[in-house]
């Protein structure tokens, strides 16, 4: 059975709302590093950045930030998912 984690950085949208919700940013899409996120209050904006490659993305706000980082393409649509845990 694939864990919320994977099921996120899979593409499960369901996965990938439920880390959003909580603050929390997936992994690196490029290099699978580890994420760290902030709010720069003087300038309204928010960011996600791989602490390996220093992917970054930049928003309004740390939780839009996150939403964004968290939001990507799928690598396998949820049929395949399913084949995954079945």
């Amino acid at each position: 059975m694939l864990d919320e984690k994977t099921r996120a950085l899979l593409g499960d949208k369901e996965a990938q709302r439920k880390f959003t919700e909580n603050g929390i940013a997936l992994d690196c899409p490029c290099c699978g590093g580890k994420t760290d996120s902030w709010e720069d209050t003087g300038n309204w904006k928010g960011f996600v950045q791989c602490v390996d490659c220093e992917l970054t993305i930049e928003s309004t706000s740390k939780s839009a930030a996150i939403a964004e980082w968290n939001n990507r393409a799928p690598i396998l649509n949820p049929e395949q998912i399913k084949k995954l845990e079945g």
